[in-house]
C-alpha cells in the first residue's frame, strides 16, 4: 500500500476516533441513532437539538479544521489532502447555507412591522439576536467559497503539472 494513501487513512481513523470522543463527552452515549437530544440555551431561547445533527455537524467542523490545515502545511502539493479538503469544503458550504435560511427565518430586522394587531399603534421592533448574528455565516461562506475557489485552482495546476511530467518521461 502507498505511504500517502497509508497516512491518510490513519488521519481519518484519528479524526474519526477524536469525533466519537467529543461525542461521547457532550452526549454521554454512543449510540447515535437513539432518541437523545442536545439542549441549548441562549439568553431566554431553548433550542433542542436531535443529536446525530450535532454528530453530524461535529464531524464537519473537525474534518475541515485538520484538512484545511494539512492542505496549508502542504501546502496544496498533496492530491489526496486536496481532493479530501475540497469535498468536507463543499460540505460545510452547505451546512453554512442552512445556517443562513434557519437565521434568516428567525432574524427581526429594524424595519419590521408586526401583524397583528392592526387597530394598534405601530409598534418599533428592536432587532433580535438573530438580526445581528444575520451578516456572520454570510461573511464565513463567502470566506468558504474563496477558500475552495483557490483549493481547486491550485488542485488543478498540481494534476496538470503532473500529467504534463509524466508525459515528458515517457
Amino acid at each position: 500500500m502507498n505511504t500517502t494513501l497509508r497516512k491518510e487513512i490513519i488521519w481519518f481513523a484519528i479524526c474519526l476516533i477524536l469525533i466519537l470522543l467529543v461525542y461521547y463527552f457532550n452526549i454521554g452515549s454512543l449510540n447515535i441513532f437513539a432518541e437523545s437530544f442536545l439542549d441549548i440555551n441562549v439568553h431566554d431561547t431553548y433550542f433542542v437539538v436531535p443529536s446525530f445533527q450535532f454528530l453530524i455537524l461535529l464531524t464537519l467542523f473537525v474534518f475541515f479544521d485538520v484538512y484545511l490545515i494539512r492542505s496549508f502545511f502542504y501546502r496544496f502539493k498533496n492530491v489526496i489532502v486536496n481532493y479530501i479538503s475540497l469535498t468536507i469544503n463543499l460540505f460545510m458550504i452547505v451546512a453554512l447555507s442552512y445556517l443562513i435560511s434557519f437565521v434568516f427565518s428567525n432574524a427581526v430586522f429594524d424595519s419590521t412591522t408586526i401583524y397583528p394587531p392592526l387597530s394598534a399603534d405601530n409598534v418599533v421592533t428592536d432587532e433580535n439576536i438573530f438580526g445581528r448574528f444575520f451578516y456572520v455565516p454570510v461573511v464565513l461562506q463567502v470566506c468558504l467559497v474563496s477558500i475552495q475557489t483557490i483549493l481547486a485552482f491550485k488542485t488543478g495546476v498540481l494534476i496538470q503539472n503532473k500529467k504534463y511530467e509524466s508525459s515528458l518521461h515517457k
